[in-house]
Formats: structure tokens, C-alpha cells, sequence
């Protein structure tokens, strides 16, 4: 392999220290309750990635869990041991002796490359310092970053810089891919320590364009000969997309060059984005250095020049931030933002969270969905019931308390309470109503009032994005789906059983594809009075404790499939003509499961033409005639079954029946 002929002195991309702001809201935790007085030093880490977009600046970021002791990150974000020294008054801050601090820290860093204790964590080649002051009355923070650098008197030198696929073979470059995720864990049953989370490693090429992965621990003086042909290469996770190499490369190089007596070196900036490894450099440096049995520890020599500090920031005022309540609202989305940066990238977050959904029933299923939607950054959202919270219901519906049941809190103001608690930011209705319902016969004396409760269901199914349909009776399904069809929204639909449960969406018509069907489509009968003349074990909803928990998280996940699909509410299910995946994978129609057995299907079902809640002739009625309409199905159980066409299509099967019968006879005879 070739570096090219020409040598030029190198250049690096230096590295930014982001900051972000859950470190100084952090920070200001640890003063109050653990630091205190202290001036001491306390170690931190940061992390950094290889680029996941073409344009990504080399970036070392800071965030709440830097202070743990644990470190934890993805398996390809590198860790940088830091340190980090908060001053308690803004006078020694700004008395701090930046050259006098540089120059100690760069002479620990010497003396560590000196002695070899370097190759016990080669991450402290890029070991960083954090110098602060916190004024916690005005939640202003400042700050200055420092990282140490090894810089000779005699400029590094490089050659041409090249693309992986010139140095290494296609099947190398696949080998080389392949070996590094197995020891990160992808794709294999667990992850090398020695390796996963390092930025620096060694690759040998072998014979047949195979190759091998090693520590820096490993390399001997004997290697300089392959390492300046290139057959052994320096592997830096490199952070840089730039056309030369990134900052982690300064001190490798030095402390390669003084340990081992190397003066060419083969690097390899192995970039990994989004998966491919393409944008991935190569490059030969020539490093010139005395010789270590010259060179004794302790001082820095002459021929060293120590950098590192990066420019001034400017004070960091958090005091809008630090209010608990914009702190939460920043603070909720995290996960969220982490599912973004790493695993879904084109999911958009934005318009999940733009979202204005209303739910229908604040129960047990209710309070699991308003839930799981906040968790998906949903925040805007209406809450209808006409219940009150008995004492029965705190152990089983998640956002009510004991002094609720206490009250006689209606439902549907107590879990908006609720998640106002939780999140203080969240934008919760609630409307205490009961859904008109099919077969409860309404008097004249309630007309009116039906009338107005009618007009403002429709209107809150105007104004939201998204209907949950979770109520406890099937009857009360029927006008939000009856009206979510008419308004073509999305209506998604959880019940439960005993130990099953369903989440589904309903079709929706105007679609190129085949029409999916809604809640009522398998049924030919109309929905009637099931609430009169119940037992007790009838009244409540007895289900195994853990199937509405199930089912709330399924019907907002099935929320969410919907919204990151391209075709949106006409996606079609697995299993149907024109399936495809989303951003989340599949969009089913239905999941049907159950506890007994522990199984979960996903069913899918045509629209039915007749159906008494979706079809073209019963939203057609309601559209020509309003609540005249409505006033006949709530009175006549058989009205609808009449007017969708079921009641004709029962009597023509009933004559086939008959004519059947009557041949059979005369074949007898």
C-alpha cells in the first residue's frame, strides 16, 4: 500500500466540547448535596462519536451522566476519562493559572506516555479538564475545557490521505466492519471489553484478505516494519468527516512514535456512520522524535510544546432552564430523543408529539393510555367521563389516588389532574359527559340536553387528531366511530376481557387500498342496552390485572405506527396487498392476545359494507339528517340493522334458507 510520495506537515480537527445543559443542572445537585465546600477534583467522562451525518464537527459532549460512575454508552460512543474542578468563588476562577494548569496536566500526560502506563486504558491519551464556577443564586454557570496535547518541535508529517477502498479490498473492508461490530456486541451474543467503548485498536492484515483485531497493548518495536507498509494499521475511532484526521490522532501518534520507536505510521480513521464504514481514511504518518533511552521523565523536554486549552466560552445562563417545570418538559423527551439519535433517525418526533388526541373513557384503560402517551411526548390531550373515582378503582387505574375516592373526584378531571402532576407542562381537558348510546331510550324531557351533549361530542371529534375508543360497554363505541368515520380520523380501539385483550385502528374510506374495518364490521347486530340489569361482577370490568396495561401500551404504540407510516391511517396491515413497513415496522389492524396461553395474533378484517357504525349509508343518514337520526337509533334498537341494509340482507339468506329447504323436500319425494 501506497501513502503517497509527498509529505506535508499534518493538520487536525480539534475537537468542541459540548456542554450540554442536564451536566450543569447536575452539577448544581452535586454542590448542594455532595460537593459542598470542596475544591477537589472529581472525575467525569465525556463521549464521542464517529460521525452519523456527513457534516458532523468533531464533538466530545457532557451530559448528566457524565458525574456517574458507571459509564454507560452505545456501542459506538467512545469514553473519555475527564476531570472536572468547580471553584467556589468567582474570584479564584478567574485567578486560575491557565498556563501553570496546562503545563501540569500535559507533564502527567508525558509522564504517563513515558512510563508505558498509557497501554493499560490508551483513553487517557485524550484525558480532558473542566474548570468552572457555579453561581447557583443566578443559575449562571461558566466553565473553560481543557485537553492536553503533545505537540513536537518537529512538525508530524503525512502523506496522501485515502479512502478505505484503496488501501483495503472490498472483503477487508467487510471483515473489518463485520469483527468490529461482533465486539461491540452487534449481531453476536455479547461484547469484548477490551474493546467496546475504546477509541484506539490495532488491525493486522492476513493472507486471503482476511484480517484480525488486537489491543495497542499487543504491538512490539518488531511491528515497524508492517506498520509502515501498511500490513498492520493504527485504528482511531475518528470523530472527524473532514479530509484529514481528528484530534484523538495528536497525542496516538506522539505517544506510538516515543513508546514503541516508530517513525512511519499506517493510521486508520475508522469512521462509522449510520452503519457503513465507507467514509473510513487511511493515512501514513512520519513522526519524528528522540529516542526514549534519551529522554528521562518527569519535566517536559524542550522539544515538547504543551496545548490543549480550547477558546473562552461564554457564561451559561441557565435560569430560564433551571424552572422545574421547563426542566421536565426538556427533560421528559429524553428517551425519546435517544430512540432519534441512535435507532430511528427519520422518525419524527415533531409530529407525534404535534398530536391532539381524545380519549374517550378515563378508566382503567384511560389512565394506562394517557400515560403511555405522555411518554411518547404527547401532551395535548382531552379526557371524556361522566364516572366518579370509587375506592375500588385506585389499585387498578393508575392516575387515581385514595383522597380522590374520597371526594367522588369525577374521573376524568381527577386523571387530568393527574397528569398535570406529572408533568406540569401537559395541556389536559377533561369534559365530564356520558356518551349517548344506542338502545338507552331518551325521554322528551332529555331531548335537548341530548341534543347539546350530541353537538359537543362532534365538535371535540372535529378539533382532535386522534379518538381512543375505551370505554367499558360496546354500545358507547358506536358514536365516536360512527363520527370518526364521518370525519376521517384516526380511531384506535381498546378492549378488554377477562384474561384477553384488543387494540385495533379503524378504516378509514378514500383510500387507494383496500378499506379496513372498524369495531362493528364483524357484527350483524345492532349495539343495545348492555348496562341495565347487571350483577356486581357484571358492573365492574374483571380482567387479570396486568391485560389493561398491555392493551393501553398497544393501542398507543399502534397510535404512533400509524403516524410514522407514509401512507399514515390507509397504511395496509401484514398480510394484506400493498404492505409495507414504517419507521416503527408493521402497522397491524388488530392484535388480539391473551394471558392464558400467552400468545398475540394480528388479525386483519375488510370493511363490511352494511356495518352499522361505518358504512356509507348510516354516515350518509347522520350527515343528511343530524340529530333526528340519532334520536331514532337511540330510541329503536332495530333502526339500525334496517337502514344499513343488515335486516334485508338477513331476510334474503332466511328465503335461501327456506328455498333450499322446500327443494330438498321435493328431491325426497
Amino acid at each position: 500500500m501506497s501513502g503517497g510520495s509527498e509529505l506535508t506537515n499534518a493538520a487536525f480537527e480539534k475537537f468542541s466540547v459540548f456542554i450540554k445543559t442536564p451536566f450543569w443542572f447536575e452539577l448544581k445537585k452535586k454542590k448542594i448535596h455532595v460537593f459542598k465546600l470542596t475544591a477537589e477534583e472529581v472525575p467525569v467522562h465525556g463521549l464521542y462519536s464517529t460521525p452519523r451525518e456527513a457534516n458532523d464537527k468533531s464533538k466530545l459532549e457532557l451530559n448528566k451522566e457524565s458525574f456517574d460512575d458507571e459509564v454507560r454508552a452505545g456501542p459506538f460512543e467512545y469514553v473519555q476519562p475527564g476531570v472536572l474542578l468547580n471553584y467556589n468563588t468567582i474570584e479564584e476562577y478567574k485567578a486560575m493559572e491557565h498556563k501553570v494548569l496546562l503545563r501540569t496536566k500535559a507533564t502527567e500526560l508525558w509522564n504517563s506516555i513515558h512510563s508505558g502506563a498509557w497501554l493499560n486504558d490508551p483513553a487517557t491519551l485524550l484525558k480532558f479538564y473542566i474548570y468552572s464556577f457555579s453561581d447557583l443564586k443566578a443559575f449562571i454557570f461558566r466553565g473553560r475545557s481543557m485537553l492536553p496535547t503533545l505537540s513536537p518541535k518537529t512538525p508530524i508529517q503525512c502523506g496522501t490521505l485515502m479512502g478505505i477502498f484503496t488501501a483495503l479490498s472490498i472483503a477487508q473492508v467487510a471483515s473489518l466492519k463485520t469483527a468490529c461490530d461482533a465486539k461491540r456486541g452487534i449481531g453476536s451474543d455479547g461484547t469484548d471489553p477490551t474493546f467496546v467503548n475504546k477509541p484506539f485498536f490495532v488491525v493486522k492484515l492476513l493472507p486471503e484478505d482476511k484480517l484480525e483485531l488486537a489491543t495497542l497493548s499487543e504491538l512490539t518495536p518488531a511491528n515497524a516494519d508492517k506498520l509502515a507498509k501498511g500490513e498492520i494499521m493504527v485504528c482511531m475511532a475518528d470523530p472527524c468527516t473532514a479530509s484529514h484526521m481528528g484530534w484523538p490522532a495528536r497525542n496516538l501518534l506522539f505517544a506510538l512514535a516515543y513508546h514503541f520507536g516508530f517513525t512511519t505510521i499506517t493510521l486508520l480513521s475508522y469512521r462509522d456512520q449510520m452503519g457503513s464504514i465507507e467514509g473510513s481514511k487511511v493515512q501514513k504518518y512520519t513522526v519524528t522524535l528522540p529516542k526514549k533511552e534519551e529522554t528521562a521523565g518527569g519535566a517536559i523536554p524542550d522539544w515538547v510544546t504543551p496545548v490543549g486549552w480550547e477558546d473562552g466560552r461564554s457564561p451559561v445562563n441557565l435560569s430560564k432552564l433551571m424552572d422545574s417545570k421547563l426542566l421536565a418538559s426538556e427533560s421528559a423527551n429524553l428517551n425519546l430523543s435517544l430512540m432519534k439519535w441512535r435507532m430511528l433517525p427519520n422518525l419524527d418526533l415533531e409530529k407525534i408529539a404535534a398530536q391532539k388526541c381524545l380519549l374517550v373513557g378515563s378508566g382503567t384503560l384511560g389512565c394506562g393510555v394517557a400515560r403511555n402517551l405522555m411518554k411518547w411526548g404527547i401532551h395535548n390531550f382531552t379526557m371524556i367521563d361522566r364516572g366518579q373515582v370509587s375506592y375500588s378503582n385506585t389499585v387498578r387505574q393508575s392516575l387515581f389516588v385514595h383522597e380522590d375516592a374520597v371526594a367522588g373526584k369525577n374521573k376524568a378531571l381527577a386523571a387530568a389532574d393527574a397528569c398535570r402532576r406529572i408533568h406540569p407542562l401537559c395541556k389536559v381537558d377533561h369534559v365530564d359527559m356520558s356518551v349517548p348510546m344506542p338502545g338507552h331510550i331518551v325521554s322528551e324531557s332529555e331531548e335537548e340536553a341530548v341534543k347539546a351533549t350530541c353537538e359537543k361530542f362532534e365538535k371535540l371529534i372535529e378539533e382532535h387528531d386522534a379518538v381512543f375508543l375505551l370505554t367499558d360497554s360496546r354500545e358507547s363505541r358506536w358514536l365516536p366511530s360512527m363520527l370518526g368515520t364521518k370525519h376521517k380520523k384516526i380511531v384506535i380501539n381498546a378492549a378488554l376481557g377477562f384474561e384477553s385483550y384488543l387494540a385495533m385502528r379503524h378504516g378509514c374510506p378514500g383510500g387507494e387500498s383496500k378499506r379496513l374495518g372498524c369495531y362493528f364490521c364483524n357484527d350483524i347486530t345492532s349495539p343495545v342496552d348492555s348496562l341495565s340489569d347487571r350483577t356486581l361482577d357484571q358492573q365492574c370490568t374483571v380482567t387479570r390485572p396486568g391485560v389493561s396495561d398491555i392493551a393501553s401500551a398497544l393501542a398507543v404504540e399502534l397510535l404512533t405506527a400509524v403516524l410514522s407510516h407514509p401512507e399514515g391511517i390507509y397504511a395496509q396491515p401484514p398480510g394484506n396487498e400493498g404492505h409495507s413497513t414504517g419507521v416503527l415496522g408493521c402497522v397491524p389492524h388488530q392484535i388480539r392476545g391473551g394471558l392464558y396461553s400467552f400468545d398475540q395474533n394480528l388479525i386483519r378484517g375488510d370493511h363490511f359494507p352494511n356495518c352499522v357504525a361505518c358504512s356509507s349509508r348510516v354516515v350518509d343518514m347522520y350527515t343528511e339528517q343530524g340529530f333526528p337520526f340519532l334520536l331514532k337509533v337511540l330510541n329503536d334498537s332495530s333502526y339500525l340493522p334496517e337502514i344499513s341494509g343488515i335486516t334485508e340482507m338477513l331476510k334474503k339468506s332466511e328465503d335461501l334458507d327456506l328455498e333450499s329447504c322446500s327443494e330438498d323436500e321435493i328431491d325426497e319425494a
